[in-house]
This record gives C-alpha cells, sequence and structure tokens, in this order.
C-alpha cells in the first residue's frame, strides 16, 4: 500500500523533530541555552556575547560547534 505525501509527512516531521529534540538535549546546558538564546529567543551573537561577557566571535565560534554536533547527532 502505498501513502501520499501528505500522510507520511507529517510523521517524518514529527521523527525529525525528536530527533532534533534529544541531539539538542544532549548538547549539555551551556549548549542547550545558547542555542536557545540564538534560535529560540532570535537574540543575536552580539547580545549573547553580552549575556556571557564575551566577544561575538566567540559566539559565533560556540555556535559552529554546536552546529557540529547536532550535525553528527541527527545523521
Amino acid at each position: 500500500m502505498r501513502h501520499s505525501v501528505e500522510d507520511v509527512a507529517p510523521w517524518t516531521w514529527n521523527l525529525q523533530l525528536e530527533t532534533l529534540r534529544k541531539a539538542v538535549d544532549g548538547l549539555g546546558d551551556q549548549g542547550r541555552d545558547l542555542v536557545e538564546l540564538r534560535y529560540g529567543r532570535g537574540l543575536t551573537m552580539e547580545e549573547i556575547g553580552t549575556i556571557y561577557g564575551v566577544s561575538k566571535a566567540a559566539v559565533s565560534k560556540r555556535l559552529k560547534k554546536l552546529h557540529e554536533q547536532l550535525r553528527g547527532s541527527v545523521k
């Protein structure tokens, strides 16, 4: 039996979302906080740097490492 895209898409979307949530949970407290500040609250890297007392470049570098960890976790 074949399924339409409309039937399969919500199921795969939920599976992908759950996989991503688990991967974010595995980032540790600071990693989760950085992801929440950047993507959940939409803060700029400058604003996050002010919160943590670090430069924009330091925030950018840390977010890049977090992206790499997430890519490896959700494959």
